[in-house]
């Protein structure tokens, strides 16, 4: 999982569709403005890192439809307004080449009208709430997922 480079966020369109593979995180603040929903896959390899809502893409669909259905299928929270705030690209795990990792950003919406987080996502993912404050200390914070979340200025630099 090696990043090769990053990439200036404005040289992409989240509204376009895309026809090759990527990978999208989402850092979706909630109306509290210091928390935000994390994620663990109990799935993966251990270390299980604590990392922010997100997975890979369908063919032909957009970043910001992407990041939309991630992150509600996981935490069941929804954005309206999503902002690309770091570009990734990463090693391909099987080494066959390269694939984007996008990272954007939103405040959640509609939790006045009863909506939760879920505790658990569609594919088991435990879903936990942080506060800005314990992010530094979480021990199994996905590196990457860290640098993000200190590159968007929601967390102190290591």
């Amino acid at each position: 999982m090696h990043i090769i480079r990053t990439h200036p966020p404005d040289s992409f369109n989240i509204h376009e569709p895309r026809n090759n593979r990527f990978t999208v995180a989402v850092l979706a603040i909630l109306p509290d403005n210091v928390s935000l929903p994390m994620v663990q896959d109990l799935r993966k390899p251990i270390p299980t890192y604590i990392k922010l809502p997100g997975g890979e893409s369908k063919c032909g669909e957009t970043v910001r439809g992407a990041a939309l259905r991630e992150l509600e299928e996981e935490t069941g929270a929804r954005v309206k307004t999503l902002t690309l705030f770091r570009v990734e690209e990463r090693e391909n795990k099987d080494g066959t080449g390269t694939h984007f990792v996008f990272y954007l950003a939103g405040f959640v919406t509609d939790f006045e009208n009863g909506h939760r987080l879920k505790t658990r996502g569609d594919e088991g993912e435990i879903v936990h709430r942080y506060e800005q404050k314990e992010l530094p200390r979480l021990v199994d914070l996905f590196e990457p997922h860290r640098i993000a979340l200190f590159e968007a200025g929601f967390i102190p630099a290591p």
